[in-house]
């Protein structure tokens, strides 16, 4: 009974040798995973390596603002204002003519744009109040193309400076307009400052 016993036993542990024999035979099935894991691997370098011709678009996202700074002086286009001090020619056809001669002031240069005068003139000042105001008495003279004489008075108060003083002057000369010309002369102080008046 004994060695049926001891049979019996080693018959059981050759049987469980077995076993593990089978069992690590399995781990040998799995080098087919190791290769895939290596294949994917591949892969991912691929990926890799095509990532640059990804940052190759930049260049061209770079150009987008220069088309915008070439739209920008085109918006910068404004329309000319007149400034804020621009006065009204006042008419009185009662009021006499102003002496010409002597005047505490020069005009250098003046232009009608629209129905507003421009006036540059020159003084000695820099210390005091200086008040310019546009007169004329609205009448048109026979000529053609008609004429207007308008004058340019100079009021100056608390001057004691004698520095050379350089000033735009703006007035409003619509109030001169009459109607069926389209083309009137300003005489402006005299005949020898003439300037031309497009309707």
């Amino acid at each position: 009974m004994k060695y049926i016993l001891l049979l019996s036993a080693s018959v059981i542990l050759f049987s469980c040798a077995g076993n593990q024999s089978t069992e690590t035979v399995a781990p040998a099935m799995d080098t087919p995973v190791v290769t895939a894991a290596a294949k994917t691997d591949s892969i991912q370098d691929v990926v890799k390596t095509d990532s640059p011709k990804v940052e190759a678009v930049k260049p061209v996202e770079e150009k987008t603002p220069l088309t915008q700074k070439e739209t920008k002086p085109a918006d910068k286009k404004k329309e000319t204002k007149v400034a804020d001090g621009t006065k009204k020619v006042i008419v009185d056809p009662n009021r006499e003519t102003p002496e010409t001669k002597g005047k505490t002031y020069r005009i250098k240069t003046y232009s009608i744009e629209g129905n507003i005068l421009s006036i540059e003139v020159s003084y000695r000042g820099g210390c005091g109040q200086h008040n310019f105001e546009l007169y004329s008495n609205g009448l048109l003279k026979k000529s053609l193309p008609p004429q207007i004489d308008v004058y340019l008075e100079h009021k100056k108060e608390n001057e004691t400076c004698s520095e050379d003083i350089k000033q735009t002057l703006q007035f409003d000369i619509s109030p001169l307009r009459k109607p069926g010309n389209e083309l009137i002369i300003l005489n402006i102080n005299s005949a020898d400052n003439k300037a031309e008046w497009k309707l």
